[in-house]
């Protein structure tokens, strides 16, 4: 596990929201020597201003862009003096789309010079996002990112559908390599929450 997940997973194991896992990273990387730490910080898009999660330098001077996401099934835990009520998220396939959009995004980034490495993470106490789904027939097939697959290419739904409209085909730069790791695991089947953490490395052709 990255050295600054491993760390906050020390310290905290579960988030009440994307905001508060989000703040909390931030938090850990300050506390790990690293500097410019910018949360929603405003970037070049493709079509407008978009926002990164984080951009922070580490010790080394590298700039780093870092886009989050948090999804949950329903869980009631009492940690300490913090009380957890975490809903049903819905929305399996937008939300697999919107991590691959992620990866095209900080890859784009690191291309264009604006971050000089970057990351994209998912945690989750939700096992259907790092199993395998039952069909490969699916409308969103091509964003599945369960444990060993590899996405690469333009990936785009199997069909059209009332809730893909608007999001139209990603494009991926190189190929991507998806592994879960174990964040922490707490008392009973939901409370196991597993992270997916895929470094985007410096680009090999910067831009200029």
């Amino acid at each position: 596990m990255w050295g600054p997940l491993q760390a906050l997973s020390r310290r905290r194991s579960v988030f009440h929201s994307e905001a508060d896992f989000q703040f909390e990273l931030a938090t850990e990387l300050r506390e790990l020597g690293w500097t410019e730490i910018r949360l929603e910080r405003p970037a070049p898009g493709q079509s407008g201003r978009i926002y990164v999660d984080i951009v922070a330098r580490d010790p080394d001077g590298v700039r780093w862009a870092i886009e989050l996401k948090y999804w949950t099934r329903k869980l009631e835990l009492t940690l300490g003096d913090d009380v957890f009520e975490l809903r049903d998220q819905s929305a399996h396939d937008l939300n697999r789309y919107a991590f691959c959009k992620d990866l095209a995004r900080v890859q784009r980034l690191v291309a264009e010079g604006v971050a000089q490495r970057g990351r994209v993470i998912a945690l989750t106490n939700d096992s259907a996002y790092w199993k395998p789904g039952r069909s490969e027939q699916c409308l969103d097939a091509a964003f599945r990112i369960h444990e060993g697959r590899e996405l690469s290419g333009v990936l785009d739904w199997t069909r059209e559908s009332g809730t893909t409209k608007g999001k139209g085909p990603l494009a991926l730069s190189s190929p991507v390599a998806l592994a879960w790791e174990d964040f922490c695991e707490l008392d009973g089947k939901r409370g196991r929450f597993r992270l997916l953490d895929v470094r985007i490395p410096e680009s090999a052709h910067p831009p200029g």
